[in-house]
């Protein structure tokens, strides 16, 4: 049977956040999430993830960004009054900067199923994520978006870059979240497909072959989610406020705004299809370098700063936004702008004489 797909409301916005479970004292990360699920009554927004000491926060559909910011501010802060009890604190950011243990996985036969297809790298990928879902109308054109937003990911991996330690070193990485998840078999830069009917076909192949269950278990940087009539953008790292990661949802719902308007804009086109070594590799360097990172723009060598790109993709973004939108955006320009993007932050810390415990102290909720 062909997999289907589900439209749903265009420029319909939901963000899932994932938060680190950390011991109140010590501030380490703690296998939380099966005591705190007995306490949870709103199951289908605070859900468990691959590891026990993450806490998913899912937002339901919303119409627009301001209804998503509301309802995630709602979801905190009831997740906040379940948290407190059992003297566990919430964080915020790709990676826990100074934690050694090896994670344990969440009891679920999804996860235990994937734990024994990772081996040994599943107890190491300890990594925390923001996740961005825009409806769009039918499975061609979650396709085409999913295809031609690959140019726009390295600005993403930049802007939400926060996990620069990790088991107490500097890494050298803006974003070492995504060093850890590429040994991952269906993570980091999707393959290009022509429409919906050939990614279904790769889908019930992959199946047939035993690649993987079902598409929940593909884990590409975009996908798309024909239950939901999204696609998902999974390259941001975990955020320390919900302020930044709405922001980036506003961002994302721009992006997708501009690159639905080319079909009826063309002179407008700023998106280059490039061969998948460039994405692969400007991503890379986005990870490691964010702002000042060097992003290769043809195959023939030229190249251009991330930070430029990133100016003035946001002088064209801007316009995309209304009016309510781009004041949920502003604290991550305000960010940009001031140098206090996550990983800065964080670098900021230990080089005025702070501690990672002082980094996470800063990231918690």
């Amino acid at each position: 049977m062909t997999l289907s797909f589900s439209g749903s409301s265009s420029f319909s916005v939901g963000m899932e956040m994932e938060y680190q479970l950390l011991e109140h004292d010590s501030l380490d990360l703690t296998d939380g999430i099966l005591p705190l699920l007995e306490r949870v009554s709103e199951k289908q927004n605070i859900k468990p993830e691959f590891i026990q000491d993450t806490v998913e926060v899912a937002s339901s559909p919303c119409e627009d960004a301001p209804a998503l910011d509301q309802d995630v501010r709602s979801l905190c802060a009831k997740l906040l009054d379940q948290v407190k009890p059992l003297s566990i604190a919430l964080a915020g950011s790709g990676t826990h900067p100074f934690s050694q243990a090896l994670a344990t996985i969440t009891p679920l036969p999804r996860y235990q199923l994937m734990q024994a297809s990772y081996g040994y790298s599943a107890r190491t990928q300890i990594t925390f994520a923001t996740h961005v879902h825009i409806g769009v109308d039918d499975g061609d054109e979650a396709i085409r978006l999913m295809r031609e937003l690959k140019t726009l990911l390295p600005l993403l991996i930049a802007l939400s870059a926060n996990s620069p330690f990790w088991r107490g070193y500097e890494t050298g990485f803006a974003s070492y979240r995504r060093v850890i998840l590429a040994s991952s078999r269906t993570y980091g830069q999707p393959p290009d497909f022509s429409c919906w009917r050939s990614f279904a076909q790769y889908v019930e192949q992959c199946q047939a072959a035993g690649v993987f269950q079902n598409i929940n278990d593909i884990h590409w940087d975009i996908r798309p989610r024909p239950k939901f009539g999204t696609v998902e953008v999974r390259v941001m790292d975990a955020q320390s406020t919900v302020s930044e990661a709405c922001a980036l949802a506003v961002l994302i719902r721009a992006m997708v705004r501009y690159v639905r308007g080319i079909r009826v804009m063309p002179e407008s086109r700023q998106l280059h299809a490039l061969p998948w070594w460039v994405h692969k590799d400007n991503c890379y360097l986005a990870a490691r370098d964010a702002l000042e990172a060097k992003l290769i723009t043809g195959p023939d060598g030229r190249w251009a700063w991330l930070r430029d790109c990133l100016e003035q993709l946001l002088d064209v973004l801007h316009q995309h936004m209304p009016g309510e939108e781009r004041k949920l955006f502003a604290p991550l320009s305000r960010n940009l702008a001031e140098n206090k993007l996550g990983y800065q932050r964080q670098r900021n810390i230990v080089k005025k004489g702070g501690t990672l415990s002082d980094i996470v102290k800063e990231q918690c909720t």
